[in-house]
Formats: structure tokens, C-alpha cells, sequence
């Protein structure tokens, strides 16, 4: 049902000078050589989440920059998923002009989508990417807020108020980081240098992010699935859906997750039926749940309006089919719908499933397709006019 992250991610250290070694074997990393990072750089080397130089090393020992390392796991996030392509797009022209002069180049993408989860808010961008910082090393305190919001686990880092860590440097953990570095502690994501010490401030390697990257993916895998939606049912937290095939099925979801309508947050209740929505699931110990509902609905200008009464309305492979009865003639119309129709009652959105036999409503159309519904006030009266637009 589900399609994993790893299969479509991308690594975003491999977008200034990499190609991909699909042997997921390098010469200077082996069990020899890098011991440490060995099984995991060849574990994200396998998944397509890193890649080597063209000389076929990976140079474990090279710092990771701040801007590399959003970019790995906004894509581990999903920011490069076919599902996901068009949510990127509109979360780039969403934070057009929050992201302008930084100049993100590969990451930018990333980056709106991380803006979108909440993982990074507008006010951090200087913090990570002005001027040379996002291309500057990325800390190891840095990492440790990164991955935790990633993990979507900052809320319940933040509910730690007596945080005993045994590293020796404990003390020189910057406060605002201790929350963070203690969950990822906790998790098993990122440990000491060896010498007892966290070093907060030492720079990530390539071969420690790797390391670190594995982890979370194992720890908060990421997956995603297209979806049609037919029902909500608020009462027991369950969503019905239909998969790509038409298959229907349910699936239950927590005051946790998230429901968003063409990038801004709505309730679940704003959801309706025929919407086209993409589902991000994470898995962790405790299960897999959903975090994420994304719908996009592209606005369509109408080029003809119709007002007629409202007949019935059924799914056919898929395709929401409309009979209306041309008040003129007494005779039966029936249209497809647009997969973004636009429902209006009474100037508020709504479904076209609420809309009762007999009614009186103004369809507006696109190439004999409608793309738009306004019901009329149950009293209304209506000629059959035809607006040409």
C-alpha cells in the first residue's frame, strides 16, 4: 500500500559534486577502514540516500554543511517523492519570498517543505543559511534539533525538564539544544565522541551523518500513499479512502495528525469527499500512524455557468459523475466532475453529497467538465440561464 522513502530519496550531499556508486561499495570506506560508519553508510549507500565521488570514494571524513544536511532529511521527509512533487512546488511558492536571497539552490525544496512541517519556522532561516553559514559545517548540537524535529519528536523532547545526561561536557551543551541532544541520546541516534565527551560543537562528518541518517530511518520511516477520499468520520478518528486501484479502506488517525488544504492547516472536518490527498505515515516502535493528510486543489476558472436543479450524483472508476435537469427543457444532463470541484452552500464549502435531490444550483463548467458548484437557498427560483464567460 505504502511506497518507502528510501526507494525515491536522493542524497543531498551528493548535489554539489557527486554520482551515484551503485555498488554502494567505496574504497576508502570499509570494515577495515571506518570501522564505525561501515554497515551504515553501505545500509543509506543501498536505500539511495548517499552517494560517492566519481573517484569511487566517500570521504567519511569531510564535514557535512549546514545546507547538505537539511536537504538529507527534508528528502527523508519526503521532499523528493513523486507523491510529494506537487506539494514541493506549491510549498516553494508558498515561502517564495521567506527563501529568497538565501539561495538554496538543490535544497530549496527541502527547505519549504521543512518550513511547511513546522521543522524550521521563517525567523531560523538567518540562523542556518544567511550569507556563508549554510555552507559552513553543521555542528553537532545543530544535528541533534535537526534529527529530533524530523523524528516530529520536539514536543515530546520539550516535555524533559530534569535532563541528567552522563557526558562529561554535559555543561557546555547550549541550553536551548539539551532537550534535543538528550532525545536523540535517548533514541539511540547520536552518542559521545568515545571519550565520554558529546562535543557539542565539533563539526558532523559524512560518515557520521551517515550513521546518524541510518538511524533515523529506522527509528521514523517515512511513507507515502495517493489517495481519493470518501468519508470522514470525526466521532471514531477514522478516514475512508480509496487507493489507486478504487480499493476502499479505512484508516484511523490521532489528535496528532495533521490535515492540510493546498499548504495551510485545516481541521478534518474541512476534508470532502472526491478530495485527492496524499498520506504521510511514520512507522516507529510503538506502530505506524498517520502525520500528514495533503491535499492539493488547483483553481480552475469556469468559461460557462449553468444554473439547473440537482438530480443525483454517483462514482464511476473513480470519476464523480453529476445529473442535473435543464429547467428549460425538463431534460437530464449529466456531467464529470473536476477532481478539484469547488462545493459552495451558501458561500461556505461543503460536499457534493450534501447537496439533496431537487435543489437548485449553479454549475460552472470548463470544457464541458464542472469545475464548480454553487447550491442556491432552498426557495430560490431559477430560469435556466446560461452565462456565457
Amino acid at each position: 500500500m505504502k511506497k518507502l522513502v528510501s526507494a525515491i530519496v536522493a542524497s543531498a550531499v551528493a548535489a554539489s559534486a557527486f554520482v551515484p556508486v551503485f555498488a554502494a561499495t567505496f574504497r576508502d570506506v570499509n570494515e577495515k577502514s571506518y570501522e564505525w560508519a561501515y554497515s551504515y553508510v553501505e545500509d543509506m549507500a543501498e536505500r539511495g540516500l548517499i552517494s560517492g565521488y566519481e573517484d569511487g570514494t566517500f570521504r567519511p571524513g569531510k564535514s557535512v554543511s549546514r545546507m547538505e544536511a537539511f536537504a538529507l532529511f527534508g528528502r527523508l521527509m519526503g521532499s523528493n517523492s513523486d507523491e510529494n512533487a506537487e506539494l514541493v512546488a506549491l510549498a516553494k511558492e508558498k515561502y517564495a519570498n521567506a527563501l529568497n536571497g538565501y539561495n538554496l539552490s538543490y535544497a530549496e525544496g527541502d527547505v519549504a517543505l521543512m518550513l511547511l512541517r513546522g521543522v524550521i519556522t521563517e525567523a531560523e532561516l538567518d540562523t542556518y543559511f544567511a550569507g556563508s553559514k549554510k555552507s559552513e559545517p553543521m555542528p553537532r548540537y545543530e544535528a541533534a534539533i535537526l534529527i529530533t524535529k524530523a523524528m516530529l519528536g520536539e514536543s515530546e523532547a520539550k516535555k524533559e525538564v530534569l535532563i541528567d545526561m552522563d557526558y562529561t561536557d554535559a555543561a557546555s551543551i547550549p541550553k536551548a539544544a539539551k532537550q534535543y541532544v538528550y532525545y536523540v541520546t535517548k533514541k539511540g541516534i547520536m552518542s559521545g565522541m568515545g571519550d565520554g565527551e558529546f562535543s557539542p560543537d565539533t563539526d558532523v562528518l559524512r560518515g557520521q551523518i551517515a550513521v546518524m541518517l541510518s538511524r533515523t530511518a529506522d527509528a521514523s520511516e517515512y511513507t507515502f500513499e495517493s489517495v481519493t477520499l470518501s468519508s470522514v468520520n470525526e466521532k471514531s478518528k477514522n478516514l475512508t479512502l480509496k487507493d489507486s486501484s478504487g480499493s476502499s479502506f479505512k484508516i484511523g488517525y490521532t489528535d496528532k495528525a495533521k490535515f492540510f488544504k493546498n499548504g495551510e492547516e485545516i481541521e478534518a472536518s474541512e476534508l470532502k469527499e472526491g478530495q485527492k490527498a496524499v498520506m504521510t505515515y511514520v512507522s516507529n516502535a510503538d506502530g505506524t500512524v498517520l502525520a500528514f493528510a495533503d491535499v492539493i486543489e488547483s483553481s480552475i476558472e469556469a468559461d460557462e455557468k449553468k444554473s439547473v436543479i440537482f438530480k443525483d450524483s454517483v462514482s464511476v472508476s473513480n470519476t464523480r459523475m453529476v445529473s442535473v435537469i435543464e429547467p428549460e427543457t425538463e431534460k437530464t444532463q449529466t456531467y464529470e466532475c473536476s477532481d478539484s470541484v469547488v462545493v459552495t452552500a451558501d458561500g461556505k464549502e461543503t460536499g457534493i453529497t450534501s447537496i439533496k435531490s431537487g435543489a437548485y444550483i449553479t454549475i460552472g463548467l470548463k470544457d464541458d467538465i464542472i469545475v464548480s458548484i454553487e447550491a442556491m437557498q432552498s426557495n430560490a427560483k431559477i430560469d435556466g440561464t446560461i452565462e456565457k464567460i
